[in-house]
């Protein structure tokens, strides 16, 4: 059974976020806190981008936990939340010694890693050879094993991942490739929610709440992961 609006249905709203994604530990909780302030049981499930799509085209789901901004453009069936959920950054990583992104860039037939379904929105001239993985530890892994010269992530999970796999020399490079604020977004038969959720949510913005969640999350993923070389052994 699809789920209803809310105001018909006491059913939790479903809300799907990207599988193995380590935000979700905080992104989840949050979003079912946010409903909570507002007097609505929700429930985030992780649902990969290509499926997800398919699942908002046909009414499956209630929206989505956050995505980039501009994502309603392509989508029609959802409307934003305007308060951002937060700031991040799309990065590139790497195991080898390259130093900078401009010198990354340069390379000939680069193989660049990212996650299937995710629109990062950048803009890269010259030959690349792009290697899709469906989540974003399956990612790091591929950079790993040296399947792809580096891996485009979000800044928070990337190196957050990086954290896991000390023993290997990930690195995120130098500047960023685009930096982007990400978004709830709800499907358009709950646009009667909008208003409602905005509230909850820029009450929370302006507590300083969300900023400072977040911040706690980066704080975790600092140590360990430079974004200079290795000396070489």
């Amino acid at each position: 059974m699809l789920a209803g609006s809310a105001a018909a249905d006491e059913s939790p709203l479903v809300f799907s976020m990207l599988p193995g994604n380590p935000v979700n530990s905080i992104a989840a909780p949050l979003i079912v806190e946010i409903y909570q302030r507002a007097g609505i049981s929700v429930v985030p499930t992780a649902v990969p981008p290509l499926r997800e799509t398919r699942m908002l085209e046909e009414g499956a789901l209630d929206g989505i936990v956050g995505k980039f901004e501009n994502f309603e453009l392509a989508h029609p069936e959802v409307v934003r939340i305007p308060v951002p959920l937060e700031t991040i950054q799309i990065a590139a990583f790497v195991t080898d010694q390259t130093p900078d992104l401009p010198s990354l860039l340069q390379r000939d037939n680069l193989r660049l890693g990212a996650l299937r379904g995710i629109d990062y929105q950048l803009q890269l001239s010259g030959l690349r050879q792009w290697v899709f993985v469906n989540e974003p530890g399956q990612l790091m892994h591929m950079l790993v094993r040296g399947r792809v010269d580096a891996a485009i992530s979000v800044d928070i999970s990337g190196l957050r991942l990086a954290r896991e796999l000390p023993q290997a020399p990930i690195r995120m490079l130098e500047p960023e490739l685009r930096e982007l604020r990400v978004y709830h977004y709800l499907h358009r038969k709950h646009a009667d929610l909008v208003p409602k959720i905005t509230a909850v949510m820029q009450a929370m913005y302006d507590q300083g709440y969300l900023q400072a969640l977040h911040a706690q999350f980066r704080r975790g993923t600092d140590a360990a992961v430079t974004s200079s070389p290795r000396p070489a052994e």
